[in-house]
């Protein structure tokens, strides 16, 4: 919906100066932390000048390297319970209940487990929102940014 004139003209959602809009905005936000004038990285490579969705890097899902897919992967996979390569979570309890993916308790799922478990420092109790931890850049767990960028590439 648009504004009427006498509401006077729009702020961008984006830096809050008016005269333009969100779309239109050269002020670049952080996604992460939502701060001004950091440059945007994509969460997949680090890399800036694209977002996530529009990244060409590929990242293997079971070892997490970029360069392949998991289908590719050359290296062994590994439980995700345990991280050991010698089985799989769903190998470990064959014949048992099988443990949830998010407590490790058996008699649920992950689904309809209980637990709250932070995304952000992965302790169990509370959820990222409610997180006291200081957030932590995902690729070098660095506190001062969310990611590590030298000359366009993350190290």
């Amino acid at each position: 919906r648009k504004s009427s004139s006498s509401e006077g003209p729009q702020a961008c959602r984006k830096c809050g100066s008016t005269g333009h809009n969100a779309d239109n905005c050269e002020q670049v936000r952080c996604r992460s932390c939502g701060k001004n004038g950091q440059p945007q990285a994509c969460r997949k490579c680090g890399s800036t000048g694209h977002n996530a969705d529009n990244c060409e890097q590929v990242r293997c899902r079971s070892c997490g390297k970029n360069g392949h897919i998991t289908r590719d992967c050359k290296e062994p996979r590994r439980c995700h319970l345990c991280g050991s390569d010698t089985h799989m979570a769903r190998d470990l309890y064959a014949g048992q209940p099988q443990a949830c993916r998010k407590c490790g308790s058996t008699g649920h799922n992950a689904d309809r487990c209980e637990q709250m478990r932070c995304r952000s420092c992965g302790k169990i109790g509370h959820i990222t929102k409610d997180c006291k931890e200081p957030r932590k850049c995902h690729l070098c767990d660095s506190e001062t940014h969310m990611f590590k960028i030298e000359a366009g590439r993350t190290t």
